[in-house]
């Protein structure tokens, strides 16, 4: 399922303890995590469509998995797995998972890579572009299309020096209009997401990351998805210093 509790994971399975997975000292046997991740990476793939759409002679392979233990679960212990694509190589895939019990205690991570092959040689092959496209626009790493001059006239409502809100509402505005498409900030508040200043008609065709000093403070939301992502990344850095502030109008009517 969608689930932005533990931002920047965009996903969560959820799945309870059994008696049998558990060993001689009550505990959740080391190994059991893995099935926990594999069934979290089907689920994350069958929600993007991805999970039976394996081109004809090629296939993924595990390539490297790494564990490490932070805390034991047990016997009916309800749990989250959270995880993301961290990065789309040319041939490879590296998932990175959490697994915490449900009250919020961290239990398990991993990261694991997998490479997609050709059946008949066994060596490695680019990913297909349907998947990365699907998985990039999910984790908000997607192109994005722009409109020329839309850096420079955001530069330039920035630069104003009006008031944080002022400032925002008339950037998603700006550029609604110059894409041609819906625009909209989502702050991160505690943890979660809260919406903040929209324009247009609400679509959710991208979603480009804003950071401030390293840390991810809001995303900037696009009812378009193809183009040039450089010029999205500037609009983004512009605008993070002002999205720190937050957002307290809790007028906002735009929900996914």
């Amino acid at each position: 399922m969608i689930d932005e509790r533990r931002l920047p994971f965009r996903f969560a399975y959820t799945t309870r303890v059994g008696f049998d997975e558990t060993d001689a000292q009550a505990v959740v046997y080391y190994g059991r995590y893995m099935p926990y991740f594999d069934r979290a990476r089907v689920e994350y793939l069958r929600h993007l469509g991805l999970l039976h759409t394996s081109d004809p002679g090629r296939e993924f392979v595990m390539r490297a998995n790494r564990v490490e233990y932070h805390a034991p679960a047990r016997f009916d212990d309800l749990l989250d797995v959270f995880l993301r694509v961290e990065r789309i190589g040319t041939s490879s895939v590296i998932f990175r998972f959490e697994a915490h019990r449900q009250e919020g205690e961290l239990l398990c991570t991993a990261e694991q890579t997998i490479v997609q092959i050709d059946v008949a040689t066994r060596r490695p092959v680019t990913v297909a572009e349907r998947y990365r496209d699907a998985i990039e626009l999910f984790e908000g790493r997607a192109v994005v299309a722009t409109a020329p001059g839309i850096v420079e006239a955001v530069r330039a409502i920035v630069e104003r020096g009006d008031e944080a809100d002022a400032i925002l509402r008339e950037v998603v505005a700006t550029v609604a209009r110059r894409l041609g498409a819906f625009c909209g900030i989502r702050f991160v508040e505690e943890g979660a997401l809260v919406l903040g200043p929209a324009a247009g008609a609400y679509a959710e065709a991208a979603v480009v990351p804003v950071t401030y000093d390293g840390a991810l403070v809001a995303e900037l939301v696009l009812g378009t998805a193809s183009g040039d992502r450089t010029e999205t990344a500037s609009i983004a850095a512009l605008v993070s210093p002002y999205c720190l502030v937050g957002w307290d109008t809790q007028g906002e009517t735009w929900n996914p």
